[in-house]
């Protein structure tokens, strides 16, 4: 990667961040060190090139500004703010950042080599949870950027010393070669070697429209423009619309597999796929530019707790482009756990082996090996030296295939993922396209359809109803909001805001929270009736709330709320992981008290309760009030408890059995 230049962190935090890069690597004089007779050239220099000499300091500042995300993010920038203040270090670094001379506090850059140092080494076992994130972060990065940063010659001041080579060297020359040997009219076989099996199917948005849209309409997809004065159900409008039987999201060895297969079959396939197509002569085979260009969030992304780093495919390919090229059968206890504990049939099926034959076959998968690498053989012959079991591990690759770079895509296509399988044959089907660098951002449904329009309910989610174990918890669904109701329950902060708010009525969404509650209360008539929240249905709630507004963000929405009085919105495209997690926290927590939270409820039931005895009931088993002989009740007041979820089949067939009763009942008069 080029060095870059400090990106948005103020010059405090830059004096910072280099003390901190040098502290982890310092400038080392090789005189200083007893060996230093025998020591390799290349060593002294890599000893004497400190990080901020390398111009780590400014590379990592700008990758904190344009490329990591992170909740943390903002707290290790506070740090480096902390650490340019003479207090702010103190409070970080404690006594070992303080002078001997007036006015003994400094700041973190200020404190000498040695006890920067110390300082560093304390964070690294502090009881203090956020100081050691910020020591992991550091660490991890400074050492990330120093040893993938690259020159214009594609070298590192590192590498030579470390033994390390940087690029593949054969690939480096056979790049060369095919670049300059290229002819002035390409075959088919030319074109492929050179751009890749794909390029045919290839599209970006970057071009020019026309462009884009003349080799959409080559491959014989129908583009049209929008009707503008057509309403569509997203705030978002158009610019154009494709036709296609099918829309793949994604290419790696799920979409991918699944485009191929629909094109094969004569459908017609769009792909859209977030990260861009590297044909092997573009693959740069640098870890830091092929993690940059071919993995989600640069390759940087991790847990909120900084506990484990996270590496996915995105590119077109997907995870099949960068793997390891395991390619290992679905073990049989596995196999065994979903057909009969989920009793998920199809995984001991004729279908699923057949399946995995054809994948198989179409990837080459096959065990033998004509040379090993070296880590595989100190594996092998460990395990062979203890008597430990080995088998070798299939591989979507042929037996010489000995490439330690597949993990920064395949320089020959030896490896078979998807982008030299199915997605090959999507390209020659000419039934498919793949667009690259183009994320999904919404799924819409049909045009034209409204907040009120179509089935209330039709889909839900049990994601916290605690089924399973105390059987008290919440379903999420959707509602009936029409005007009025709608704006009964919105949060009313001026005559402005609540017409707006009335504005969006038929594109906004509800979703609410059902619980099975505990609570209870009194209906002593129609117009004095009572009730009290347990504490537990107001927890279960508020786990039902932050579900519902994280479902709503991820379907989408643009801005999601609560009835709360506050009336707070977040809008989500605009904003930063931190703020989104901070919103869902702070409006999932609110207490359901003073009126400040509407709590609706359509499912009342219990009030006359069924029982075996006349003290803690209403009716018995059969329906009849204890009090009044051939009195029966047979609806949800005579539900024992609360029952979770909408009560219609279940009250239906109470009242049938109930009925059953009272048939005999007066079966029996008659007869008397």
């Amino acid at each position: 990667m080029a060095n870059q230049n400090g990106g948005t962190l103020s010059f405090s935090q830059m004096d910072s961040l280099s003390a901190i890069c040098d502290t982890f690597l310092p400038s080392i004089d090789a005189n200083s060190l007893h060996y230093e007779k025998n020591m390799d050239d290349n060593v002294i220099k890599f000893l004497h090139t400190s990080a901020s000499m390398n111009r780590t300091p400014q590379h990592l500042a700008w990758m904190m500004s344009e490329r990591i995300q992170h909740p943390k993010l903002n707290l290790c920038k506070l740090a480096l703010w902390l650490l340019s203040t003479r207090i702010g270090t103190l409070i970080l670094c404690g006594k070992a950042s303080l002078s001997s001379q007036f006015p003994y506090l400094q700041n973190f850059s200020r404190v000498s080599p040695n006890k920067r140092e110390e300082i560093v080494q304390s964070w690294s076992c502090s009881n203090i949870k956020l100081i050691k994130l910020l020591f992991v972060a550091l660490k991890v990065l400074t050492l990330l950027v120093f040893f993938t940063q690259v020159d214009e010659k594609n070298q590192n001041p590192s590498w030579k010393a470390i033994g390390y080579c940087g690029q593949d060297p054969e690939f480096k020359t056979q790049k060369e070669e095919k670049l300059n040997s290229k002819p002035e009219k390409l075959s088919d076989k030319d074109e492929e070697e050179l751009y890749g099996p794909l390029y045919k199917g290839i599209i970006t948005l970057k071009q020019p429209k026309k462009a884009f849209f003349n080799k959409l309409q080559k491959l014989g997809f129908s583009i049209s423009r929008p009707n503008l004065k057509k309403r569509y159900s997203s705030s978002i409008c158009p610019s154009f619309i494709i036709e296609c039987d099918a829309v793949v999201v994604g290419s790696g060895s799920g979409g991918g597999v699944i485009a191929g297969v629909l094109a094969k079959a004569g459908h017609k396939v769009l792909v859209l796929e977030k990260g861009s197509y590297l044909a092997r002569t573009n693959l740069s085979l640098l870890e830091g530019s092929s993690m940059d260009q071919m993995f989600l969030g640069h390759g940087l992304v991790i847990t909120k707790d900084m506990n484990a780093l996270l590496l996915a495919g995105s590119t077109v390919g997907g995870g099949s482009t960068i793997n390891w090229s395991a390619s290992i059968d679905t073990p049989s206890h596995v196999l065994k756990d979903w057909s009969n504990i989920y009793e998920l049939e199809m995984f001991q099926s004729e279908f699923y082996k057949e399946a995995l034959s054809i994948v198989r076959e179409k990837m080459g998968v096959q065990d033998r090996v004509d040379e090993e690498g070296f880590q595989n053989m100190i594996l092998r012959k460990g395990c062979e030296e203890l008597g430990y079991p080995l088998e070798n591990i299939p591989r979507n690759a042929p037996p010489n295939h000995y490439c330690g770079w597949c993990n920064m895509g395949c320089k020959d296509g030896s490896k078979k993922g998807t982008n030299e399988t199915y997605l090959v044959d999507l390209v020659k089907s000419s039934n498919g396209a793949i667009i690259q660098e183009c994320e999904a951002l919404e799924v819409w449904p049909e045009p034209d359809k409204k907040s009120y329009e179509g089935g209330i309910m039709s889909v839900m989610s049990k994601v916290v109803a605690n089924f399973e174990e105390s059987g008290y918890g919440t379903v999420i669904q959707t509602p009936a909001l029409h005007p009025g109701m709608f704006s009964l329950v919105m949060p009313w902060i001026s005559g402005l805001d609540i017409k707006m708010r009335m504005c969006k009525f038929s594109r906004t969404a509800h979703i609410f929270a059902l619980a099975r509650d505990k609570g209870s209360g009194e209906a002593v008539s129609p117009y004095s009736i009572s009730y009290k929240m347990d504490p537990i249905d107001e927890e279960n709630l508020k786990v039902g709330l932050e579900k519902l507004l994280r479902i709503l963000a991820a379907a989408g929405a643009e801005e999601i709320g609560t009835h709360h009085t506050t009336g707070r919105t977040l809008k989500v495209k605009e904003s930063s992981v931190d703020e989104f997690e901070c919103f869902v926290k702070e409006e999932s927590s609110r207490e359901f008290k003073n009126l400040s939270m509407p709590i609706c409820s359509a499912h009342q039931m219990g009030s006359c309760r069924m029982g075996i005895d006349p003290k803690m009931s209403v009716v018995n088993p059969k329906g009849e009030t204890w009090e009044i002989e051939d009195l029966f009740i047979g609806d949800t007041s005579v539900f024992p408890t609360a029952l979770g979820v909408n009560p219609m089949v279940t009250v239906q067939a109470i009242a049938y059995c109930i009925a059953q009763n009272v048939l005999q009942v007066l079966k029996a008069k008659k007869m008397n």
